[in-house]
């Protein structure tokens, strides 16, 4: 029995670190950047520039909401495969499951009330834009 729960962790293993390699470390191609007027000594930073990293924060949030809520399914699903009918050890593998149950409700519900709110307002909360002359306007 041992073999085959070092084998199930293996594939575990090997199957969550082809989806971060294949999902998480996807970037836009050079040619998609806009490297006018950047990294050069003479133009300071704009107050523009905040809308990038708005977008990196929001991006690095999902990313880790999204690896948390794997990580918390797997944990909870290896714990129930080797619970071994222990009572307490399913409990906690119930406990465990339920909580990744709730937190992937959080962030679906989060979505759609952001979602909601958007469609009632008018407003587009998720594309920060700051309005500067000489850029074109905000959608």
């Amino acid at each position: 029995m041992l073999v085959k729960k070092l084998t199930l962790i293996q594939i575990l293993t090997v199957l969550a670190f082809l989806i971060f390699l294949l999902f998480m470390l996807a970037h836009p191609t050079f040619a998609q950047l806009d490297f006018s007027n950047r990294n050069t000594p003479d133009v300071p930073p704009r107050l523009k520039d905040l809308e990038v990293i708005f977008q990196n924060i929001i991006r690095v949030i999902s990313i880790l909401a999204g690896l948390t809520l794997l990580f918390m399914f797997i944990a909870g699903g290896f714990k129930f495969l080797t619970s071994e009918g222990d009572p307490k050890a399913l409990d906690a593998a119930k406990g465990t499951l339920t909580y990744a149950i709730i937190g992937l409700a959080g962030i679906i519900s989060a979505y759609f009330i952001i979602q909601i709110i958007s469609g009632i307002t008018g407003l587009r909360l998720l594309d920060f834009c700051i309005p500067s002359p000489g850029f074109p306007p905000c959608p």
